[in-house]
């Protein structure tokens, strides 16, 4: 009899569920998407004015021929004569004066689209006793 409550007593131990904790699995899903849209509307104008004044001027003075200078000793008196022979002294000039006038107009016209999609996805499992 001994023997029976013995293992009557052991029985009921092994039975038992242990209550030292509560036991938990956590499963989580988790989803996201996105959509983003952009639509730029572009029309730019751009305005310039260019105005220049010039003015340009070139001389040039060239000789030909030869002019000698003698002088004369002191039984002349000292004089000085200058022969003028063959001799031609020739000057040129040119200007040039202007204006330059420029009127600029630019423009960009135009549309920039722009589709951006996202997703994104996460599971999530957690085990354990509390």
């Amino acid at each position: 009899m001994k023997k029976a409550l013995g293992l009557a007593i052991l029985a009921t131990f092994l039975a038992t569920p242990v209550l030292a904790g509560e036991t938990f699995v956590r499963n989580e899903d988790s989803w996201s998407k996105s959509h983003t849209s952009t639509h730029l509307n572009l029309d730019s104008n751009t305005y310039s004015v260019r105005a220049e004044k010039y003015f340009s001027v070139a001389d040039k003075t060239y000789i030909d021929g030869d002019v000698s200078t003698k002088y004369c000793s002191y039984w002349c008196g000292g004089s000085t004569t200058v022969s003028y022979d063959d001799y031609t002294q020739h000057n040129a000039a040119s200007g040039l004066v202007g204006t330059y006038f420029e009127t600029n107009h630019t423009n960009v016209y135009g549309t920039i689209k722009t589709d951006t999609y996202s997703g994104s996805k996460a599971h999530e499992t957690t085990a354990g006793i509390r």
